[in-house]
């Protein structure tokens, strides 16, 4: 059965996307001075991931905000470009190995039905290094690594 979705809501949710990409591109070059992650408590499943409802980058000129669209599970993107305190008990500190790392690049992935449901940037070079996944209303946090030549090979 063919998925049906809503063509101009797609196409309002993009630009609003692509408004969001533009305010990221101040952001590279900045480092990372905090990553938080909002953890969804009530989500439960048999997988051993962290569910998140929001992952904050505080950097010196601001925050990235990501957090799950429920109604279509994709990544939105909000910027605030003053530094500001974040408020809330629930934060946890993740991916502190990033810390001082600059932001070099940053990706937005779209899924076959129009909806951007994936996040990428790239912290110690140019190659992503942490994919966040939009699914089931929540946050899936990702590494990223290189699939070396040493997995080829066969024993």
């Amino acid at each position: 059965m063919a998925t049906r979705y809503n063509r101009a809501a797609v196409v309002e949710r993009n630009l609003k996307s692509m408004e969001a990409n533009n305010e990221l591109k101040d952001f590279l070059g900045e480092k990372i001075k905090v990553i938080y992650g909002i953890q969804n408590i009530d989500f439960h499943s048999n997988e051993d991931y962290f569910f998140f409802n929001k992952i904050i980058i505080a950097t010196d000129r601001g925050n990235i905000y990501l957090s799950p669209l429920v109604d279509s599970d994709e990544v939105q993107i909000e910027i605030s470009q003053k530094p500001d305190h974040i408020l809330n008990d629930e934060k946890t500190e993740i991916l502190a190995d990033f810390y001082g790392e600059k932001i070099n690049y940053t990706w937005t992935g779209i899924n076959t039905n129009g909806y951007e449901d994936v996040f990428m940037i790239s912290l110690k070079d140019l190659k992503p290094s942490v994919l966040i996944l939009a699914e089931g209303s929540v946050l899936k946090l990702f590494r990223i690594t290189p699939y070396s030549r040493s997995a080829l090979s066969s024993d």
